[in-house]
């Protein structure tokens, strides 16, 4: 993020253009402040290309050729090297390092690098899953569609009948050729009648519903993470036949009802449910 000098100093630029007959003095203080800032973003993107460092709030400022260092760190070694860094910036003559160190630190970026791992792996599966299932709507035809497919980290499961071994095999070949498997456990159980009409019917009508409810859960809960960040996960998100429910509790009413919209916009969408959708503080 641009620092407030970086920020102010644009709008000074054009302030003075507008003015041709600034005085030199006035010229010569904006060209050095420009210099500055220019250390200033040099110095942040530096320590944010970090890997080290990336993950702690840093504070950079520069004044007369001095950068001053300020925020915390997790360890002796991470506040050294940001200040060597710093030092390193062309027309840096000295580093005040005012880096804290709080060895806590390091556990909490740790977790939170492991929450949000999980936060992606998990709406990775939900994607995957509605993909494998989707593939084998289309490329089967109708054929050993009484299958239910769930995914975790990669690892696709299929469960339920196929008419043959043959369409068994297919349906693990069909898996394990889409984009992002990682391995595919076949429980699938064969079962000659289950190419009657009558269940291949309704097979095609489930596999469809499924997809597509899949599909539209995904969306919506993609699209809450995304503005939501982690407290996106507080919030439910179940679809059935069209129908979504939304569950959870959120700060506000606006907030709320900006849930319950952005669902309602999701193409396939039929209804949306917001009954246990709460706000906070009021009651049930």
């Amino acid at each position: 993020m641009p620092t407030p000098k970086i920020l102010a100093l644009v709008l000074s630029t054009a302030l003075l253009a507008l003015q041709p007959f600034a005085s030199h003095a006035a010229e010569a203080g904006l060209s050095a402040q420009l210099a500055e800032a220019r250390q200033e973003g040099s110095i942040w993107t530096a320590i944010n290309l970090n890997r080290e460092l990336k993950p702690y709030t840093i504070k950079v400022d520069v004044e007369n050729g001095r950068a001053q260092l300020t925020g915390a760190v997790a360890s002796e070694e991470q506040k050294a090297l940001a200040g060597q860094i710093a030092g390193s910036v062309e027309g840096i003559t000295a580093v005040d390092n005012q880096l804290g160190v709080d060895a806590s630190l390091a556990d909490t970026q740790k977790a939170d690098a492991a929450t949000d791992a999980g936060v992606v792996q998990r709406w990775d599966d939900a994607t995957l899953a509605a993909r494998v299932k989707s593939k084998l709507l289309l490329e089967k035809r109708g054929e050993g569609l009484d299958i239910k497919v769930t995914s975790r980290a990669g690892a696709i499961t299929l469960e339920g009948t196929a008419a043959s071994d043959e369409a068994s095999q297919q349906a693990a070949h069909l898996a394990a050729q889409t984009e992002g498997v990682t391995a595919v456990d076949n429980r699938l159980k064969v079962d000659p009648d289950a190419a009657s009409t009558q269940k291949l019917e309704k097979s095609v009508g489930d596999a469809q519903a499924a997809v597509s409810d899949a599909w539209i859960t995904s969306q919506i809960k993609a699209g809450i993470l995304a503005v939501h960040a982690l407290q996106g996960l507080s919030i439910g998100v179940s679809t059935r036949d069209g129908v979504v429910t939304l569950s959870g509790q959120v700060p506000n009413a606006d907030e709320r009802q900006q849930l319950i919209d952005s669902a309602r916009k999701t193409r396939g969408v039929h209804a949306v449910d917001a009954t246990a959708l709460k706000v906070a503080g009021q009651a049930a």
